[in-house]
């Protein structure tokens, strides 16, 4: 992983998994972090030089074991939060899609996963989850709103 940097914003790209009416959120695993324990959906920087839709099926695997296979782009979010000593604003790049059986042993930033309903994470609050637009993008994806994958274009100039 490289070294974080928090004097930018920084792009993120996040997976979302529906089934049976639920939604997978993954539980943090940063003991020491204020968000450890936390739930969240999966999902991490994109690195640079990295496409986004590469960086959000690496991230899903990495946690949750799973294969992800993207189906649309449900949108992009821009999160700020204020820490002591610094603030960060990411930009959320959330990819709605499924998931494999096949299983991949988790990096580590996770202790696993666990489905929710949407009512549930409606009421979920910041000691529960560890970013608040959680319940907004679930509500977008419950709304229908999607956008196709091309919307993204990812270019490397040399």
């Amino acid at each position: 992983m490289a070294d974080r940097v928090y004097t930018q914003v920084f792009a993120v790209a996040s997976g979302l998994i529906e089934r049976d009416g639920k939604f997978l959120l993954i539980q943090e695993n940063l003991p020491g972090h204020p968000d450890d324990r936390k739930w969240n959906l999966p999902g991490g920087w994109v690195d640079v030089n990295e496409d986004p839709l590469l960086a959000v099926q690496r991230e899903v695997r990495e946690e949750t074991g799973h294969d992800f296979t993207p189906a649309a782009l449900v949108g992009v979010y821009s999160i700020v939060k204020a820490w002591p000593g610094h603030t960060h604003q990411a930009i959320k790049l959330v990819y709605r899609g499924t998931i494999g059986h096949n299983a991949h042993p988790l990096l580590g930033d996770t202790t696993g996963y666990a489905w929710y309903a949407p009512e549930e994470i409606a009421t979920m609050d910041a000691r529960a989850l560890r970013d608040m637009d959680i319940p907004r993008i679930i509500q977008d994806a419950t709304h229908g709103k999607s956008y196709p994958l091309d919307t993204v274009h990812h270019l490397v100039q040399h």
